[in-house]
Formats: structure tokens, sequence, C-alpha cells
């Protein structure tokens, strides 16, 4: 790939060589080191590609074999130059265009981010905007190190950072760090209160004072262990001493969920018209044709927009982007949904509640379901009774 466009760069001819002895010619020039290539059999002789410094040098070779050297195709650069050297505007404006190129070269106009999963991708080029590493930033201008400090320092998920520049395309590779378990001050007193209402069904207490026993029925914010520990209580006084309350405290615990579920509803159905508008954007400053948009005469429609950044190779992004704005049309049809239907999707929603809000250690032991219907809606409410940890840390600041 690379020899080809060294080649065209500085020239090479297309020959057709015949006469008497065509082998000769070619061991003639092989044994000077001449190098061509393509060698194509003709009912005359063969055709050669041999480079435009080479060529000088095949004269001799041809009078020595006594063949005929005739120049079918001249290609590459320097040919395409002087065809065009009176051409003075054309020549001028790929001048311009090789300048303008160069000078695009200088800066960088696309930033990627990959390796990230938990912090945001947006955050983070808004971040490195604040430090002046954005889109059309001059590449001499950056200072890689001070920017992974500065990322680093902002974002302490992150543990490793690099950034890499690539002709104008940069891109920021991330690794982050597993999150470390929660550290728990033992040291720090604390008594355990009720989250929510419910009966005791199991205490098991490893530090603190129980305040209750299994069937108590306990109302949210009661203290279940104390953190107040008598040492000793006799004639000559009380001694107290305040610790880290720890136990396992299950409690059967009661919830009403509300769900609606509408009977009727409305489904998309796309037709063949479409209308389609193309956006430019030029650094960040987008140009369109926003009159275009006032004769889209869809009733209904949904607008899909994507935006294709314009490269002169991999890593050679452009300041241009396209944005293609697609308007589909559609029609609603209103259809009812049947009873049943609407309690199977009420009954899955529940259980969509149940898994988003409860812990996977409760044990659901009865679940009550009351079905109402009027003629826009079916409402669903749900009596729930679980079995799950009551218990939550109240810390004794003032201790």
């Amino acid at each position: 790939m690379f020899s080809r466009i060294w080649n065209y760069l500085c020239g090479y001819v297309i020959i057709e060589v015949n006469g008497f002895s065509t082998e000769r010619f070619i061991n003639l020039a092989m044994h000077k080191g001449i190098c061509f290539w393509r060698i194509n059999q003709s009912p005359s002789g063969v055709f050669i590609k041999v480079s435009l410094k080479n060529f000088k040098q095949l004269k001799d070779c041809a009078k020595k074999s006594k063949c005929k050297i005739k120049i079918k195709k001249r290609c590459g650069i320097p040919f395409f130059i002087f065809k065009n050297r009176k051409r003075y505007f054309f020549c001028s404006g790929i001048a311009a265009f090789i300048a303008l190129l160069y000078v695009l070269s200088s800066f960088i106009w696309q930033i990627n981010v990959v390796g990230n999963y938990k912090t945001n991708e947006a955050e983070i080029l808004a971040f490195c905007k604040e430090q002046g590493f954005k889109i059309g930033t001059y590449k001499k201008n950056i200072n890689t190190k001070e920017l992974v400090r500065s990322v680093k320092n902002h974002f302490p998920n992150i543990a490793w950072l690099t950034v890499k520049i690539e002709g104008t395309l940069a891109t920021i590779k991330i690794a982050e760090a597993i999150t470390p378990p929660e550290i728990i001050d033992t040291t720090k007193p604390c008594n355990i209160i009720a989250k929510n209402d419910g009966i005791i069904t199991e205490i098991i207490t490893s530090s603190g004072t129980p305040k209750v026993k299994i069937n108590d029925v306990v109302k949210k914010g009661d203290i279940l262990v104390a953190s107040e520990l008598i040492i000793k209580n006799d004639e000559t006084g009380t001694l107290t001493n305040y610790v880290y309350s720890d136990a396992d405290i299950k409690a059967k615990q009661w919830y009403n969920i509300n769900i609606s579920v509408p009977l009727k509803y409305e489904v998309k159905n796309y037709t063949q018209n479409k209308k389609t508008i193309y956006d430019f954007k030029i650094i960040e400053n987008q140009f369109g044709f926003n009159f275009l948009k006032n004769r889209i005469y869809f009733k209904n429609y949904d607008t899909i927009i994507t935006e294709k950044q314009l490269k002169a190779g991999k890593n050679f992004a452009l300041p241009i982007s396209i944005i293609k704005n697609e308007y589909k049309e559609y029609t609603l049809n209103h259809k009812t949904r049947s009873e049943e239907e609407a309690k199977k999707i009420a009954e899955n929603k529940l259980n969509a509640e149940i898994i988003n809000n409860f812990s996977a250690s409760c044990e659901i032991i009865d679940k009550k379901l009351n079905f109402s219907k009027n003629k826009s809606l079916l409402k669903l409410n749900a009596s729930v009774i679980i079995i799950d940890n009551i218990g939550q840390r109240q810390y004794l600041t003032d201790k």
C-alpha cells in the first residue's frame, strides 16, 4: 500500500516493450537494479510499470537488446501538475485545500470516551471542557498529564486514565475503581430503630440492650435495641456504657400498592410517508433548512435524528457533521383491552414494584389482590405481607 502511494507521488509510466528479445531487455534491467512491476504480455511485446526515475535508465537496456520502448500512459502527481500548470485557479484551489487540511490537522475535532460504565460520559466531557480540552482545541496547547491528573482528582471512582491523540481524534480511556465495601465505624454508639411498622418475628442481638421481643408490635421510629448498656446497678450507683448496637431483627410488615391500567390505549401504525431533511454542523454551530420543516404536513409523526461526523481517514475527523432528520408519519389506532388482559398487565406491574422496592432477602407470606373497574380504568389495590429486616441504625451524636 505504501509503495503504491509513493510511486503515485513520485510519478510512474506504463511502457510497452517490443522487439527481438524482450526477455534480454528485462534481464539487463534487473541486472542494473531497475525496479518495475505489473509485467503483462501484449500481442507484440510486454507492458511494464516503471518509476519515472528508473525509466531514464532503460534506454541503454533497449539499445543492447534491440527493443523499442513506447510510453502508453503517464501517471502520478508530477504529470498531473505539469498537465494543469496553466490552470492557475485550479492549482490555487488544490494548494488551498492541502493547506486547509494541514491547518485542520492541528486541532482536535472528535473526542471519544471508552471504558466508562458508572461515570456519565457527558459529565466527563463537560469537566474536560472546563479544563480547556474540547472540540477545536489546538493540539500543541494540550497538557495530557495535567488533564489526566485533574480528571482523576475530580472523579474519585476513576482508578486509571489515559488520553491518546491520533490525528484529529482524541480518545479518553478509563478504568473505573471497584467500589469498596462500606466501612462501619463500630466505635460510635447507636440505637437500632424500626424503619416501618410491624410485628417482631425474630431478634438476635450481638451487642446493645434489646427493648422488644418476638410478637411485639412496633411503630416506625421505636427503639428496638438500645445503645445504653447497664454495667452495674447496686446500692453504690448505676454504671452505664454506650455501645454500638448490632442485631438481626426481622418483622412481619404490611404494604399497600395501588396500580392503574387504562382500558383504552393507542397503537402507532407507521405509514410509507416520510420526509428527510439534512442539516450541517460546523464545529458546534448547526446550520440547516429550518423553513423546510414548516412544510411537514403530517398530523402525527416521530422524528429520528442521526449525526455522522465526516472523516478523511480513520483518525482524521473533520469539524463537519451531517445531521439527518427523518420524519415518519403514523396513524393512531384506538384499541380497548379486555378485563383479563388488564389484570395480567396490573399483576406484572405489581411484580415489578415488589422486585424494585423490596430486598432480595424478604419473604412474601401473603398477597391479596382487589380489582375494581370503571369505564376507562382497571384499578388494583394489593395488600402484601412480608417478613424482612426492620432494623435501622440511629447514631447517638450527642453521646
